[in-house]
C-alpha cells in the first residue's frame, strides 16, 4: 500500500488549523483520516507548537 502525498499547501493549512481551532493534534489527525506522527512532524516543520497540543486538557 502506498503512503498518501501531501503538497506543501495541505500541510501548512492543516497546521494553520490545529493552531486556530485548540483542538489536539491527536483529534485533528483522526478527522482527517492521517497519523499523529506525520502530523506531529508537519507541526513542527511548519511552525506549530505540538507540544501545546499533545491532547491534555488541563
Amino acid at each position: 500500500m502506498k503512503k498518501p502525498l501531501y503538497d506543501e499547501t495541505y500541510k501548512r493549512k492543516t497546521v494553520q488549523y490545529v493552531k486556530e481551532s485548540g483542538k489536539a493534534v491527536a483529534e485533528v489527525a483522526r478527522e482527517l483520516k492521517i497519523k499523529d506522527n506525520t502530523l506531529y512532524g508537519w507541526m513542527k516543520k511548519y511552525g506549530g507548537e505540538a507540544g501545546d497540543r499533545c491532547g491534555a486538557n488541563v
